[in-house]
């Protein structure tokens, strides 16, 4: 086996038995040495990848957010079709949801500032304007926002959620658009 299959084997390990953990503990209560003896593999190794278990846990989330929307095939469509942009960018991340939601666990308003990042830089246009550009990030970030404050809440069904925002984006981008 080659030095960097190992390598990839290891890293898999670690991330696995993180996941394992933060499953039953917040980010706060793992400790490197508990880690390491799940995943077979001692502190050095650990160090030699990461630097600590916030780099391990942001690594982690990174990675899954970017194998969601890597091919995502509707770029700068959320003007043209607001609604399509909405659903896909939620299947996009479908195959990771639950592993989104582990990693988020304590600290989601850090994951959904980091979904508000990838929603703009999905949703912008080529040759964009700044206003466009500011409007944009003003209204995915209230969007985002929107879907924190209520599934914290447990109000409104995620069907009535996912209706009135695309409701708002269509209204948003209308409004601009007609400037």
């Amino acid at each position: 086996m080659k030095n960097s299959e190992r390598s990839a084997l290891t890293r898999q390990r670690i991330q696995q038995a993180f996941i394992n953990l933060r499953k039953r503990k917040s980010l706060e209560q793992i400790r490197v040495t508990e880690l390491c003896r799940m995943a077979d593999t001692n502190r050095t190794t650990f160090y030699h990848y990461y630097e600590d278990i916030y780099n391990l846990n942001n690594e982690i989330e990174n990675q899954f957010m970017k194998e969601c929307l890597e091919n995502f095939p509707y770029r700068g469509l959320a003007y043209e079709d607001p609604e399509r942009f909405l659903l896909e960018f939620n299947r996009a991340l479908l195959p990771h949801k639950k592993d989104l939601e582990i990693l988020a666990h304590g600290r989601e308003s850090d994951q959904f500032a980091k979904m508000e990042e990838w929603m703009v830089n999905l949703a912008k246009k080529d040759n964009q304007s700044i206003e466009e550009e500011f409007f944009l990030t003003f209204l995915i970030g209230g969007l985002v926002h929107i879907i924190n404050f209520y599934n914290k809440k447990k109000k409104y069904s995620e069907e009535l959620i996912k209706e009135q925002m695309t409701k708002l984006m269509h209204k948003g981008l209308r409004m601009n658009h007609s400037k």
